[in-house]
């Protein structure tokens, strides 16, 4: 077990990222501040991805190989000097696993018991975190998927307090959040809320709603059950090897009253080259005509007022599908913005034209200098 010293200047960094998240609310996942993936499996074969608590599948659920690797890398990072690599060589695309497994006693953790383990510190609070947020850097050879579909699965399993601990999901609780992610050569920010868009063998036009409570357990919300997860890229690739890269896993409290029924997989991301700003989402499946509109603020819009943001003559956006088609998307640039002066980042909300209610999420624009994080010091 490794014991993790966070130096104090790597703490002001995260919280300036994350300004808006009391200190107490948050709660790091992984950063990838280390030399080597934490090892769950120490009696498994080491080129098993299933040795590590990040691997990466060589087949995805359908049997499809996928050969590929996952490894800590200084080549890329959002926060820090390090973040995760997934690789492919050929065929397929990038399935990486966080595999919380105990091999002392042949069960999964939950989640939160794998934090406590590897940090040597049980920081949980229950029925807290609402939301769970990553960045993601995808390889410019990834093919680019119409806005009304998706190219990015989040999968996730979810396993009742009662339920054998042998198994990592009990009653078929096995969740996907769906994305629309451009290669634009930034990274993106991706975040994770109760509402996801499928869940294994059922209708893929009917909506699922927001699965808070996804047991019915008092107290224990969906990311408290949740055992392991996997980040499925799904674009097609134009050559090969690819190498796509991930940072920053956390799970925050968002105490704005956030419409994630209507809005969700939400993911957003500032291209300094061409200055534009990209925010996807997804709708309700059942809701194939409304309209969802679309503002932005220098400050966040649930402290400022929904009538007090700006908007923009394309600032309505509409579906391009139906059902499960269910993907939306706005694009902008920083020239079309008013009153722009180099804010830190900008504000976008969106609201459904029948909602009093909207979702929000923050785009760094990069205008400030934040200090890297110090490596984490690991002790064994």
């Amino acid at each position: 077990m490794y014991t993790r010293i966070l130096h104090p200047i790597k703490l002001i960094s995260f919280f300036l990222i994350a300004s808006t998240v009391n200190a107490s609310e948050s709660l790091l996942i992984d950063d990838f501040e280390y030399n080597e993936i934490p090892v769950v499996r120490p009696n498994h074969d080491v080129s098993q991805h299933t040795r590590y608590l990040w691997g990466h599948s060589p087949s995805d659920i359908y049997g499809n190989q996928r050969p590929g690797r996952a490894y800590v890398t200084s080549d890329q990072a959002h926060d820090g000097t390090n973040s995760l690599a997934g690789e492919v060589d050929n065929n397929m695309n990038t399935f990486v696993q966080y595999y919380p497994y105990d091999e002392d006693k042949f069960e999964w953790r939950y989640m939160h018991e794998q934090i406590a383990h590897q940090t040597g510190e049980d920081n949980w609070q229950f029925d807290t975190y609402n939301r769970l947020k990553f960045w993601v850097k995808l390889d410019p050879k990834q093919a680019t998927t119409h806005e009304k579909q998706t190219n990015f699965h989040f999968g996730t399993y979810i396993r009742s307090t009662s339920g054998p601990r042998k198994d990592l999901e009990d009653h078929n609780r096995h969740y996907y959040h769906y994305y629309n992610l451009e290669a634009t050569g930034e990274w993106h920010q991706v975040i994770v809320d109760f509402h996801p868009s499928h869940i294994r063998s059922a209708d893929g036009g009917l909506d699922q709603g927001v699965l808070e409570y996804p047991t019915g357990e008092s107290g224990m919300n969906y990311f408290d059950l949740m055992t392991r997860f996997y980040i499925q890229i799904r674009a097609e690739l134009s050559s090969y090897p690819a190498t796509n890269y991930f940072d920053g896993f956390e799970l925050y409290y968002d105490p704005n009253p956030e419409n994630i029924d209507q809005v969700y997989s939400l993911s957003g991301v500032y291209v300094p080259n061409t200055e534009q700003i990209i925010v996807a989402w997804k709708r309700r499946k059942d809701q194939n005509n409304l309209a969802h509109e679309v503002r932005y603020s220098y400050n966040s819009i649930h402290v400022t007022g929904w009538e007090n943001a700006k908007t923009l003559s394309n600032s309505t956006v509409m579906p391009q599908g139906i059902s499960g088609y269910n993907g939306m998307k706005f694009k902008t640039t920083t020239d079309l913005l008013e009153d722009f002066n180099n804010p830190a980042s900008v504000f976008i909300g969106i609201k459904p034209t029948n909602s009093s209610s909207f979702r929000e999420i923050e785009i760094p624009l990069g205008s400030i200098i934040r200090p890297k994080k110090i490596n984490d010091l690991f002790i064994e």
